[in-house]
């Protein structure tokens, strides 16, 4: 060990650190249970922040979905079209239709389709 010392004096620190280690293992259990317990407590704030973005994404791309069958369903009120026909040109169920033509025919003819996002958003 001597050796090694001489030739890499940059090592007698450590070498010193795992030397008083030795002689003290119960504090080198609670540095390792102290850095376990901040490791715990990074990853879960992580894994909350992560949750977070995903479901903030979820929202946004809900969102915009909305807003675009929303356009959608105005063209076709704009069209003339009742809400059975959208509904069946749309792919979507006539119930869904029904609370957005409500909504929409508040607004007609100038379908605004973030008021019309809005108020469907409002709770009953």
């Amino acid at each position: 060990m001597l050796k090694l010392i001489d030739s890499h004096p940059e090592f007698l620190p450590l070498y010193q650190d795992i030397s008083e280690f030795r002689k003290k293992p119960k504090e080198v259990i609670g540095m390792f249970s102290e850095a376990l317990r901040i490791m715990d407590r990074n990853t879960t704030k992580y894994m909350i922040d992560e949750l977070k973005q995903r479901a903030e994404t979820a929202e946004e791309k809900l969102e915009l979905s909305q807003k675009k069958l929303i356009g959608k369903v105005c063209r076709k009120l704009q069209t003339g079209m009742d809400v059975e026909t959208i509904a069946d040109q749309l792919d979507e169920e006539p119930d869904e239709i029904r609370r957005i033509t409500e909504a929409a025919e508040k607004m007609s003819p100038d379908y605004d389709i973030e008021k019309i996002y809005s108020e469907l958003c409002q709770p009953d």
